[in-house]
């Protein structure tokens, strides 16, 4: 789950902090994957209010079962859609920040 997922959690963690965003913003993962970036900026940012919509429900449940496993807590809303989805739902409008 780690490795390049790191590089880009420090990324949008260093953008956050530079940005000045409250740890209280809702923050959009376009493309999730599995959510480790989500679960870093949670865990490492203390950012809660995280949703991550990942086009393959299987990255989904894949990242769900790895962190049950590691006894990792889990405080995003994983969505299974596209970009086009997240348009539909008017996500884009209530977040501070997002990644992709």
């Amino acid at each position: 789950m780690a490795g390049r997922a790191d590089f880009l959690a420090d990324s949008a963690l260093q953008s956050l902090q530079a940005l000045k965003i409250d740890s209280l913003a809702e923050i959009l993962d376009i493309g999730s994957y599995d959510g480790w970036i989500l679960n870093q900026i949670y865990s490492r940012g203390g950012f809660k209010n995280l949703v991550g919509i990942e086009p393959r429900n299987s990255n989904i449940q894949r990242g769900l079962h790895l962190r049950k496993i590691l006894k990792m807590e889990d405080t995003a809303r994983h969505l299974c859609g596209t970009l086009d989805d997240s348009r539909n739902l008017k996500l884009l409008e209530r977040f501070e920040f997002a990644t992709c």
